[in-house]
């Protein structure tokens, strides 16, 4: 019998799927129909909101519709929530968000094992795990960036850092929080992607998928999500002004949508003052882009 040549087989190929013209091409970005319940929520972090104290984040959520808070310890913001709080101050400050029906969607301290000092910096974490546990917080965001260029560099980064996550993610299993890597700098999905598996996919090591830096880095959306699907537990955003972003954004939430995302995109700028523009805002392209997928 003839064997078959590779140029046999993609002729075959391509006659068998001359036939799928009718199926959606989930690659180029047509919704499927067949997508999860909406569980997606809303949210944003107090880099925007730098002085303002835990009632006046309250109102704020409250006041333009946005259902969780992240907390940036570290910063000296005006909030508070460090892991200086004692337990008492930690129990009311949960009591007060469950009181008012906002989240508290996460604590985002700066830790990362890039460098020499990741003892010291797993140290710091485990404390975070705690404070996040206290506060009912689900997710710890942390970074591994920025990572070396020369690929054997690179691996060799990927390999130590791993093994300092793989011990974080014991501790924070057990203490029923979620530790969530940020794609970050040019630590991007096929990095975040690599550690996980380096780590042994540790059930409590996942993403926070921050498309806008795999963008800059030449990784867009369906790319990322290859290797973070599934993974993905937080999301930091901004609606961007440029089209092809915005373009990417939409396939961002459309990927998430469809795999049942359940955590918050929070609305991640860096800007002291009053920002209020920018919540208002934030919040009306939120239902604008809600709409667009009918959810």
């Amino acid at each position: 019998m003839k064997s078959l040549t590779r140029r046999d087989f993609l002729v075959a190929t391509s006659v068998a799927t001359a036939g799928l013209a009718g199926v959606p091409d989930i690659s180029r970005g047509q919704y499927l129909p067949t997508q999860k319940a909406f569980k997606m929520k809303f949210g944003f972090m107090t880099s925007m909101a730098q002085d303002k104290k835990l009632p006046e984040l309250i109102d704020l959520a409250k006041t333009y519709g946005y259902q969780g808070i992240e907390f940036r310890p570290e910063w000296k913001q005006a909030h508070g929530v460090e892991l200086s709080m004692t337990q008492r101050q930690r129990k009311e400050a949960r009591t007060r968000f469950a009181d008012h029906g906002i989240d508290i969607s996460a604590v985002s301290p700066g830790v990362k094992f890039l460098k020499d000092d990741r003892d010291q910096q797993l140290e710091t974490l485990r404390r975070h795990i705690d404070l996040a546990a206290d506060l009912g917080a689900p997710c710890i965001r942390f970074f591994a960036d920025r990572l070396p260029e020369a690929p054997d560099l690179r691996r060799e980064s990927h390999k130590i850092q791993a093994g300092y996550q793989a011990r974080a993610a014991k501790q924070a299993w057990e203490a029923g929080v979620l530790l969530v890597l940020e794609t970050h700098s040019n630590s991007i999905g096929r990095d975040a992607g690599e550690m996980m598996y380096l780590a042994g996919f540790p059930p409590a090591f996942r993403v926070n998928w921050h498309l806008a830096h795999c963008l800059r880095h030449g990784e867009d959306t369906d790319t990322a999500y290859r290797h973070v699907k599934g993974r993905v537990a937080h999301a930091h955003f901004s609606f961007p002004e440029d089209p092809i972003e915005t373009k990417a954004l939409e396939r961002q939430f459309e990927l998430l949508l469809y795999d049942g995302f359940e955590g918050y995109f929070s609305v991640e700028i860096i800007r002291k003052g009053d920002n209020r523009d920018l919540l208002i805002d934030h919040a009306e392209k939120w239902k604008q882009m809600k709409a667009k997928f009918s959810v």
